[in-house]
């Protein structure tokens, strides 16, 4: 099952399409490369014409009933360090991810395990809250994601906290 947009009519989501054929013949522009897809889909209305350019979405997995945090969250780095508090400003200097990066290299080429657990290391990630006067940092181990939100695998969130997301531009 495959959901899109058409640009014609960007406010509608058209729910129910099939993917028939993926055509290998790609084009890059503008360093996208896009891939041609024939999807087959009711078109009552005829809204739908040959050739329209479509934004599609498929559904690989889906996980029911999980705390979610935006994709914004997870992209929020603090500008300003003298903002962050004092304990979680090696985060910031990279302390956490050099020693991280050094033990799942250390020992040359790393065996099938080793890789599988670093992949999984590539999830930890941190959010940001504030706390009184400072930014704090929360890690969380992500997993599921689409174009707004991430799965929330392991973590100290809670639905409603509230997590920054980008700063307020002044005013």
């Amino acid at each position: 099952p495959v959901q899109f947009t058409v640009d014609a009519y960007p406010d509608e989501v058209f729910d129910s399409g099939v993917i028939e054929e993926i055509r290998l013949s790609s084009q890059v522009n503008q360093n996208v490369v896009t891939y041609p897809v024939v999807v087959a889909t009711p078109n009552p209305e005829g809204k739908l014409l040959p050739g329209m350019t479509a934004s599609l979405s498929f559904r690989i997995e889906h996980h029911p009933d999980v705390i979610k945090i935006p994709n914004a969250a997870l992209r929020f780095y603090p500008p300003d360090r003298k903002k962050v508090h004092p304990d979680d400003r090696a985060i910031l200097d990279g302390v956490e991810l050099t020693r991280q990066e050094s033990e799942s290299q250390s020992g040359g080429s790393m065996s099938a395990l080793e890789r599988a657990a670093a992949s999984r290391q590539k999830t930890v990630r941190h959010v940001w809250y504030f706390d009184g006067e400072f930014l704090r940092a929360k890690q969380v181990t992500v997993g599921l994601s689409d174009s707004r939100y991430t799965e929330l695998i392991d973590g100290d969130v809670a639905p409603g906290d509230r997590l920054v997301t980008g700063e307020m531009p002044k005013q």
